[in-house]
């Protein structure tokens, strides 16, 4: 947990040109997603913070969530191919499918 979020899944890329590791975390609260991507010493750093601080640093941080960051996770996860993986996989294909009906309507 991220203050009052829920973490779906998280994931760690290396910035070639930086060599820093991101880390890109998928959250949920009621339904809702959106996701962190920063660097990930200071999302290890925020999650050790008193609770106020985690939310007030979530809520300013946070991007909705698109199509482009679920397609990549739902094709790292899937190469995985682990009982978890697959549960990750199957809650991400339900939040692509939230978000193209949000789309739609």
């Amino acid at each position: 947990m991220i203050g009052s979020y829920r973490i779906v899944c998280k994931s760690t890329d290396i910035e070639h040109h930086t060599m820093k590791y991101i880390l890109t975390v998928i959250i949920e609260s009621k339904g809702e997603y959106f996701y962190l991507q920063d660097e990930k010493d200071k999302i290890d750093d925020v999650s050790k913070m008193p609770e106020y601080i985690k939310e007030d640093w979530v809520k300013y941080n946070k991007k909705d969530i698109n199509l482009k960051i679920l397609d990549k996770y739902i094709k790292e996860f899937r190469e995985i191919g682990s009982d978890e993986s697959d549960k990750i996989v199957g809650e991400l294909f339900t939040i692509r499918r939230d978000v193209l009906i949000r789309k739609i309507v």
